[in-house]
């Protein structure tokens, strides 16, 4: 937001002009001239524009970057040496297609780094896969232990978190890689299925495993059975109830495996006691 000879109000103005259809962006009559208003997900927000187009001419000093580049920190000397390149090409780009060298339209200014940097942390984010953590206030009175149940759904809903979770759920709430659901779930097969399992792709050997598990949640809409999963190119997602079956089915399989390696562990044992008993009581004798 450089402009050398404007002012907060012309600011708002062009604001308003180039964003009056917008539907993000409020008018009232009721605003002063250097106020505008902006619609986030949670209400409306008034903003004051004073100060604003000063705050934003505030060139970085020339002498300071110059002074830091010659510091001993590596970190500090290798960042602005790498922003005064940035600064000096930009100021020979501008001037190569007419525009006014060493102005104040080629001069770094808050704004204008500011706008750099975030660039290069969202370009950098891009190739990363990120997880966002939302925190939450418990309590208004800043005491610990005490939480505020309705301070807390507001600030869930205000976040979009309620929504999200809704529109989630509403469809398909849970899903799984393809290799994590066969390796995952291939215990609740027999040996006739794990035997006809053997051959074909990944989806219909799933396909051969879920379609008799999940055969009491299938539904029927307009004539057509919608099965309790659909399988996708490389996930598998869960109708609502589906993942919470098979999982249960799981502990349940895996519980019984447990109890038939713990009787055959204690049979082995009692077995060799036995022998060892009779073995000592046929000396005796």
């Amino acid at each position: 937001c450089v402009r050398p000879r404007g002012n907060d109000i012309s600011f708002v103005s062009k604001v308003n002009a180039m964003n009056k259809d917008s539907e993000s962006l409020t008018q009232s009559r009721l605003f002063r001239d250097n106020e505008f208003g902006v619609h986030h997900y949670a209400g409306p927000v008034k903003y004051d524009a004073t100060n604003f187009v000063k705050k934003n001419t505030d060139v970085v000093p020339q002498d300071l970057l110059q002074c830091a580049c010659k510091s001993t920190n590596s970190l500090v000397r290798i960042e602005l040496k790498a922003s005064a390149d940035r600064k000096a090409a930009a100021a020979e780009s501008s001037s190569s297609r007419g525009g006014r060298r060493g102005g104040s339209l080629v001069s770094q200014t808050v704004c204008t780094k500011f706008k750099g940097d975030l660039g290069s942390l969202m370009t950098n984010i891009g190739t990363t896969r990120s997880r966002y953590i939302r925190c939450l206030k418990p309590n208004t009175k800043k005491q610990p232990y005490l939480m505020m149940h309705n301070s807390s759904v507001e600030q869930l809903r205000c976040a979009g978190v309620v929504a999200a979770v809704t529109i989630s759920r509403s469809a398909f709430p849970n899903r799984l890689d393809l290799e994590t659901a066969l390796e995952r779930f291939s215990c609740l097969t027999n040996s006739q299925q794990k035997h006809s399992m053997a051959t074909g792709d990944i989806n219909t050997r799933l396909e051969k495993l879920l379609d008799p598990l999940l055969k009491d949640l299938e539904t029927k809409k307009e004539g057509n059975i919608l099965k309790g999963y659909v399988c996708g190119k490389t996930r598998i997602y869960f109708r609502a109830g589906a993942l919470e079956f098979l999982e249960s089915q799981r502990i349940s399989s895996m519980g019984s495996w447990a109890t038939e390696i713990q009787r055959r562990i204690r049979g082995f044992v009692a077995l060799a006691k036995f022998i060892s008993l009779r073995s000592s009581a046929i000396k005796v004798q």
